[in-house]
């Protein structure tokens, strides 16, 4: 009995030193000020009467890709320069944008079915779209944010994130080898309408625009809150959130344009 108890707290040590030297597991190592000066913006693209609403950057192809309101999807430059755009006809409220480039896949986000809709990128055409999982409530308040993670560890699914405004709960959506949701959905309670969402690698977070507390958040994969700001001065209506590889932040205000914050130089590469 006692090497078993013996090895169990060994065990234990061993866990403990793992979790503490994982990027972002400690909130007290991560503060957002300390990567954006937030009292510092710059008007990086307009929105060009698109009412545009969710942004997701690209590394591969070094660009952005934007979508709005009245089925609009746009792709701009590092420059904020559009290179071209499409809009699908019906009233497509779309919300959320991820790019995917390893399956040449764009996926916007349709506010009240909370469907999924695939476009590709290079052909830059749509395709039919995926209805959401049942779990995920179908409602005029419905999906805002979009996010797509690859695998936590080898071996596990990616994932997609909805941001819902009804439930103020993420959706999290296993994906099988194809891509396509596997049906598997758990529930994140962040108690916000998390109306966009960022991975950040340096920080090893989900960066997340909270609507009704008015916060920009950053978070664990497990919904936790590492650090929370107000949005900055003078921006309303926050709609998306990116960050390149660079670490700049983008924000993009609904019907405003979206605005760049620069990354503060000391604070590239820590988590």
């Amino acid at each position: 009995m006692t090497s078993i108890r013996s090895f169990r707290f060994r065990a234990s040590l061993v866990l403990a030193a793992l979790l503490s030297a994982t990027p972002g597991i400690s909130a007290q190592n991560f503060r957002l000020n300390d990567h954006w000066d937030f009292q510092s913006k710059v008007l990086w693209a307009k929105d060009g009467g698109r009412s545009l609403s969710g942004l997701s950057w690209c590394q591969e192809r070094r660009s952005f890709f934007a979508v709005g309101d009245d089925g609009w999807l746009v792709e701009f430059d590092i420059r904020g320069k559009q290179l071209r755009e499409l809009r699908i006809p019906g009233d497509k409220d779309f919300e959320g944008v991820v790019a995917i480039y390893k399956r040449n896949q764009i996926l916007a986000l349709e506010e009240i079915s909370c469907s999924l809709h695939p476009f590709s990128l290079d052909k830059w055409r749509a395709s039919p779209p995926w209805k959401a999982p049942e779990m995920v409530p179908r409602a005029k308040k419905g999906g805002e944010g979009l996010l797509w993670l690859p695998p936590a560890k080898p071996g596990m699914p990616e994932e997609i994130w909805i941001g819902h405004q009804g439930t103020e709960m993420v959706y999290v959506l296993e994906l099988d080898k194809a891509g396509k949701p596997n049906g598997k959905v758990r529930i994140l309670k962040v108690k916000d309408e998390f109306r966009g969402m960022a991975w950040f690698p340096a920080g090893s977070c989900i960066m997340a625009i909270a609507d009704d507390n008015r916060e920009i958040r950053a978070v664990r994969r497990d919904g936790t809150t590492l650090d929370q700001i107000p949005w900055p001065r003078g921006l309303k209506d926050l709609e998306g959130i990116a960050v390149d590889d660079l670490g700049n932040l983008y924000l993009v205000v609904d019907g405003g344009g979206i605005y760049q914050f620069a990354a503060k130089k000391k604070a590239a590469g820590k988590p």
